[in-house]
């Protein structure tokens, strides 16, 4: 059984790339209706975490990104669900950094889905991730 030490352990050993992650999806613009583009980066780490990638559509540029992983024991399933899209900018307030700046300031990553999901999105792939090691 895995402790809680060990799992401290895995996130601090695997903290740079999930911030890496998490900047490189915030800084790739993706309000509703446009989600290509983040679809895109988001594959190109889901392969990198040993996933194959399966992509449906639904509406032309808006793909839906299904993957596989089966962990080291048999069991039950767990399913990470999540979206891409965000709502987009206001016009005329980017916030305080923009809202795709995936700037670090004080410990946290400013942008549109830090919070509501590409956050989560990348919590659960790098839960994947660092599970293999």
């Amino acid at each position: 059984m895995i402790t809680p030490e060990q799992i401290i352990q895995t996130v601090e050993d695997h903290k740079e790339e999930a911030i890496s992650c998490l900047q490189e999806i915030v800084q790739t613009p993706s309000p509703t209706g446009n989600e290509l583009a983040v679809s895109r980066v988001f594959k190109k780490w889901m392969e990198r975490c040993g996933l194959t990638v399966k992509e449906y559509s639904a509406e032309k540029g808006r793909p839906n990104l299904i993957a596989e992983w089966n962990g080291s024991q048999p069991g039950k399933r767990f399913i990470f669900n999540g979206h891409m899209d965000v709502f987009p900018p206001s016009a005329g307030n980017d916030g305080w950094y923009g809202p795709w700046s995936g700037k670090i300031v004080d410990g946290y990553i400013y942008g549109r889905g830090t919070v509501d999901m590409k956050g989560g999105d990348c919590a659960a792939l790098m839960a994947v991730r660092s599970s293999e090691n």
